[in-house]
């Protein structure tokens, strides 16, 4: 059940870098870094999903127990099979997950000011909202949005990289 359409998806080639201007090229890097929120935030729909599956399923368990219904195993099957293709989504992102976190922190890193460097994994990492993040540093909300630019102009992408 791996989604085709994934955040996580490997890099595409890009066909011509100098016909992006540079606000492009910001979009594309922070798209870049937020592939691994966006897989955290799928991680949890998926175990929000799961639990919804089990609690049906345990629903349809305690119905059958006390009354015998005709085609009472079909629904316990069905609501199995979902959780098990579920449960095997889930692990296919935590996997995922644990790629993209060492990739971007990985990027991340490569920022050699503190507090920029700080504003990105504030952001990327911990999913922060910039309020949040400019109450953390102590400083306007308006120089974080700058500093954040500054960030990303020191963020190299992977050769080829092209957001999906």
């Amino acid at each position: 059940m791996k989604n085709k359409n994934s955040n996580c998806d490997r890099a595409q080639p890009i066909s011509n870098i100098s016909s992006v201007n540079l606000k492009e090229l910001q979009d594309i890097k922070r798209d870049y870094l937020s592939r691994y929120r966006n897989n955290e935030l799928e991680i949890e729909r998926l175990e929000e999903t799961i639990e919804k599956w089990e609690s049906r399923a345990e629903r349809v368990t305690a119905c059958y127990d006390s009354i015998k219904t005709p085609g009472g195993d079909d629904r316990m099957q069905c609501a199995i099979d979902m959780i098990c293709e579920l449960r095997n989504a889930l692990y296919d992102r935590l996997v995922d997950s644990t790629e993209l976190r060492y990739e971007i922190e990985n990027k991340i890193s490569s920022v050699k000011d503190d507090r920029l460097r700080l504003i990105l994994e504030y952001r990327y990492i911990d999913g922060m909202n910039w309020e949040h993040i400019s109450e953390r540093l102590h400083t306007e909300y308006r120089w974080v949005l700058r500093l954040h630019r500054r960030a990303l102009d020191q963020i190299e992408l992977p050769d080829g990289y092209l957001p999906p």
